[in-house]
């Protein structure tokens, strides 16, 4: 399971923590697109805390649109994902409530592949160009409040790679004022929940 605990450090006076959690309104942009000229792997350790809503995991504006990509898991515990504007899979998530699984996305150009646990699906797409918006964590903050209103998710680790490289490593921790943050142990950056919602951590 991924969960980088033991791997590279956080900046002098931050602190790790096992999981943030959040809900509606609850978003960590990552600030940068989705490469689609490129083989690229997301993977996600997370827990749903909730299982009798939608819960989105992580998109790009909705996850609709050209170009675009989102993964969540609906009110019937199913696991759907969009990608290019389409949706590519509907499929069962395996999912436990308040039990850590990790979710891993993987493309190739020609072809894209989900899995969850033991469970996975596989689809044939051809795409170029990057996404129309960055990647985000959690919701997107134009996403609708009764779609998504009731959901709760824990992030624990992700990890984004291009062609075999690490783009990016989040861990979930506190900054030095006790902030709740994800830090990027590649670009050395910490990135904030930029929605109006509230954001816990245990």
């Amino acid at each position: 399971m991924l969960s980088l605990e033991e791997e590279g450090e956080l900046p002098a006076g931050f602190t790790r923590v096992r999981r943030l959690t959040g809900g509606w309104q609850v978003s960590f942009p990552m600030g940068r697109m989705v490469n689609y000229d490129k083989s690229f792997t997301l993977e996600c350790t997370f827990r749903a805390e909730t299982l009798d809503c939608r819960q989105l995991i992580f998109s790009s504006y909705k996850g609709r649109g050209d170009n675009s990509l989102m993964v969540e898991v609906t009110a019937l515990n199913r696991l759907r994902g969009w990608i290019g504007g389409g949706e590519k899979f509907d499929m069962e998530s395996g999912l436990n409530q308040g039990q850590e699984a990790v979710l891993t996305a993987e493309y190739t150009p020609g072809s894209y592949r989900l899995t969850c646990g033991d469970k996975t699906g596989e689809a044939a797409v051809t795409l170029s160009g990057q996404s129309r918006e960055p990647l985000c964590l959690l919701m997107d903050s134009r996403s609708s409040a009764n779609t998504f209103s009731g959901m709760r998710i824990s992030l624990c680790a992700f990890r984004w790679t291009e062609d075999g490289e690490t783009v990016m490593e989040l861990v979930p921790a506190l900054d030095t004022a006790g902030v709740p943050c994800l830090w990027d142990r590649i670009n050395q950056q910490a990135l904030y929940n930029n929605g109006e919602g509230a954001v816990e951590w245990t």
